[in-house]
């Protein structure tokens, strides 16, 4: 270390001028100075060339970020004050709702206003009226320079509309309740399983899994809404099919609601078929029975009533009473109420 620093000292004082001239030259700041007289020309700040002579006054030393951000204007994309439904002014109550105040902005009265007119530069526009011509000073001087009619053109000019799908669903419960007012686009907006108003066609489908396990409840519209393709109930459909198999091993059970939903194309029970005929092939036998809901059910030709609705499986017994326990048919259909019974 001693030997170092003797060798060291005689090098740094000899060399001890130049080299704090070098540093004097090299580190000390560069000042912060305008080159013209610039006290009153902050105006053109955004500009990069006044800038680059008036560093001082636009406050850019050593660093020229950020110094368009109040001077050059923003384009601000405004949608125009309309309503996109036909009927949002039938019933304003529905503003309350988020997305009904954004399909009805003109009545629900959330439109954003325009920007108004005003110069950006504040008092310089009174100093550089004169060079209105020039494209800068109309951009940040629009009222002084009477140019805010073409502002407003370039920044208002609403987005080309985007086409989505309405999600086929309803988004209250009780949409079945006002169906007097589908058609409205209102109401076909949050009743539109309902009203039938889907962008897409709507698929026949379940809404849960468990529907064909409780096929008995078909018939019942809270139980056909929820299981459509169980219950056959799909107002879409014009397909006459049998939703399970071995249909024709229980013909005797097509005066059921439930089995006649199941098997439509075997019991004949399609919603737009026009044949009149008789699901058992004994019909004839039994004519006697045409006073019989249960009977007129699949016996419609022989008995010149075709085109019945099938009853419900409890209304189907219940009307038979448990006298008629003696007719196998219904021994068979309402075994609840015929268990009882020794024939």
């Amino acid at each position: 270390m001693l030997f170092l620093i003797i060798f060291q000292l005689p090098i740094q004082t000899h060399f001890a001028f130049a080299a704090t001239a070098t540093a004097i030259s090299t580190i000390t700041p560069k000042r912060c100075v305008d080159i013209i007289q610039c006290d009153e020309g902050e105006f053109f700040c955004g500009l990069q060339w006044y800038r680059s002579i008036c560093e001082k006054t636009c406050g850019v030393c050593n660093d020229t970020t950020g110094m368009t951000t109040t001077l050059i204007p923003t384009t601000t994309v405004m949608r125009p004050c309309i309503d996109d439904m036909g009927d949002c002014d039938t019933d304003k109550t529905f503003c309350a709702l988020s997305w009904y105040k954004d399909m009805c902005r003109k009545t629900c009265g959330v439109c954003i206003a325009p920007p108004t007119c005003f110069d950006k530069a504040g008092s310089y526009c009174q100093r550089y009226k004169t060079l209105c011509n020039l494209a800068y000073v109309r951009e940040n001087c629009a009222k002084t320079c009477n140019s805010c009619k073409t502002a407003i053109v370039t920044t208002t000019t609403p987005l080309t509309p985007t086409i989505t799908t309405r999600p086929c669903i309803d988004r209250i419960a009780d949409c079945r309740n006002g169906t007097q007012f589908c058609g409205t686009s209102w109401y076909d907006n949050i009743c539109t399983k309902t009203c039938n108003a889907c962008s897409t066609p709507r698929t026949c489908a379940d809404s849960h899994w468990w529907c064909p396990q409780g096929s008995l409840l078909c018939g019942l519209s809270w139980y056909d809404q929820l299981c459509e393709e169980t219950c056959g109930v799909c107002e879409e459909s014009n397909a006459c099919t049998n939703k399970i198999e071995g249909c024709n091993n229980g013909l005797i059970f097509c005066g059921l609601n439930w089995y006649g939903q199941m098997c439509q194309k075997t019991c004949k029970l399609c919603p737009k078929n026009t044949t009149c005929d008789d699901v058992m092939s004994n019909c004839g036998d039994g004519s006697v029975f045409c006073s019989r809901p249960w009977y007129l059910n699949i016996c419609g030709k022989s008995c010149g009533k075709c085109g019945i609705k099938p009853l419900n499986r409890w209304v189907y017994c219940s009307r038979l009473g448990a006298s008629s326990c003696n007719i196998p048919m219904v021994y068979e259909n309402c075994a609840d109420m015929c268990k009882g019974y020794i024939g």
